[in-house]
């Protein structure tokens, strides 16, 4: 089990009287799945992935990476090349003079050795889809932001990570931007890495996440598979979010009378029950 939590308790402050930023969360996160986290404002999102990652510890409670507490220093050294975490706009700590020293930068700081420094710079660039012949000696200040924040991704797929922790990857970009970072971590997904993912979009966590962790005030609201969470639409807007287009598209004809039932969540799977309930052959694609 690379990720485990048990009844862990955050706090910012040190009164026991304060509100907790986590209460009593318990969560596991099997080696290969897609975990997306979803929650408004305030619910606890940033502070369980800093705990998921080592950066914070809790008050009460055990976060657990396979099988090793973070809570001790030395597993945590143990561990760090094992834990990449991607923060909310990373093209911003973006300093290097050029794009191969950037992604560098992370495998330097672990000890690595040149030649293995090398070899893993023009590996993470090729599965963030960039080439290290074309861009690996342009400043990365030169790029588009897609690009920038590409690089930055890889910088932290450099230390070879099994684990990747993302706070809202695709914040800022442009539609071609959050389609290309969307294909990037459903890729790295399918290559075996476990992923953890904060997102606001319901669209992207419903086609990515294969479970979803809903935090409300600090707690666990829900968690399960995408149809199991989306199928409680009108719970889930109760408490401030939304649900994917396609979900809400799909209970509009299912009032109408076109499809037989709303548990609908993804473009795909919308395209087909409406060719279906037209007499169409499901084409397993958007029409």
């Amino acid at each position: 089990m690379p990720i485990l939590l048990e009844h862990v308790t955050y706090r910012y402050s040190e009164p026991d009287d304060t509100d907790p930023a986590l209460l009593d969360v318990s969560l596991q996160v099997p080696d290969g799945e897609f975990l997306g986290v979803i929650g408004h404002t305030g619910s606890g999102k940033s502070t369980l992935v800093q705990l998921m990652g080592g950066l914070i510890q809790p008050v009460t409670g055990r976060v657990m990476v396979d099988g090793r507490d973070l809570a001790d220093r030395s597993s945590r050294k143990m561990l760090r090349h094992r834990i990449g975490m991607v923060f909310q706009y990373p093209e911003h700590q973006l300093f290097a003079d050029t794009v191969a020293d950037d992604v560098g930068f992370g495998p330097r700081a672990l000890g690595i050795e040149q030649h293995d420094i090398e070899r893993r710079v023009t590996e993470a660039l090729a599965r963030v889809d960039l080439d290290i012949c074309t861009c690996g000696h342009r400043s990365p200040f030169e790029l588009s932001g897609g690009q920038m924040r590409r690089v930055a991704i890889a910088g932290v797929l450099a230390a070879e990570p099994s684990i990747l922790i993302l706070d809202e990857p695709m914040a800022g970009l442009d539609p071609v931007g959050r389609t290309e970072t969307a294909a990037l971590l459903g890729r790295l997904h399918r290559q075996g890495l476990t992923i953890v993912m904060i997102s606001h979009d319901m669209d992207d966590i419903a086609i990515l996440a294969e479970r979803i962790l809903v935090l409300r005030d600090g707690s666990v609201f829900a968690h399960g598979t995408p149809a199991e969470v989306f199928s409680r639409s009108t719970e889930l807007r109760e408490i401030g979010l939304g649900v994917p287009h396609a979900t809400r598209f799909a209970a509009r004809l299912t009032e109408c009378g076109v499809l037989p039932d709303d548990t609908i969540f993804t473009p795909e799977t919308l395209a087909d029950s409406v060719a279906l309930a037209l007499g169409h052959p499901a084409q397993g694609k958007v029409i």
